[in-house]
């Protein structure tokens, strides 16, 4: 039981480290990058602050937190693909050894039909011709329509 707490505890711990790393450090230095745009707009000489405040508030902003939502959303979708493939590996791994398995037993079966066929037409052949000779009419030459031979 002590095992299994600690198992859980050590996964909790990677889980805030794994958040704190891919999460929350990403957005402190996109809002720190903002703050460090600002100023850097504010100390260029040839446009008027206000201005620069302006570009920064009304189109850097905006952009930075709607594709910061969109990597937000590209890593969920990323985490959530791999937790899929990583649940469907083991099934489909079985899938493939029982399709192989299935692909060699008709492949069998399939020639054994083959070989067997082949055979009992070999051993046919000869009773075709005497059935063909049997019940087939006779073919009489062909008579001129006149009447004439």
């Amino acid at each position: 039981m002590s095992q299994n707490l600690d198992a859980l505890e050590r996964t909790r711990a990677r889980i805030r480290s794994v958040k704190w790393k891919q999460i929350v450090l990403p957005f402190a230095v996109g809002v720190v990058g903002l703050l460090l745009l600002t100023a850097l707009a504010g100390l260029a000489p040839r446009t008027s602050l206000s201005a620069n405040l302006l570009l920064v508030l009304l189109i850097l902003c905006p952009t930075f937190v709607l594709l910061f939502a969109l990597v937000i959303g590209l890593t969920a979708v990323a985490y959530g693909l791999h937790r899929l493939n990583e649940q469907v590996e083991a099934p489909m791994r079985r899938l493939e050894a029982l399709t192989l398995r299935a692909s060699d037993a008709t492949h069998a079966v399939t020639g054994n039909i083959r070989r067997q066929t082949v055979e009992l037409s070999a051993r046919a052949a000869p009773l075709e011709h005497w059935m063909n000779n049997a019940f087939e009419p006779k073919t009489r030459p062909m008579e001129n329509r006149d009447g004439e031979e």
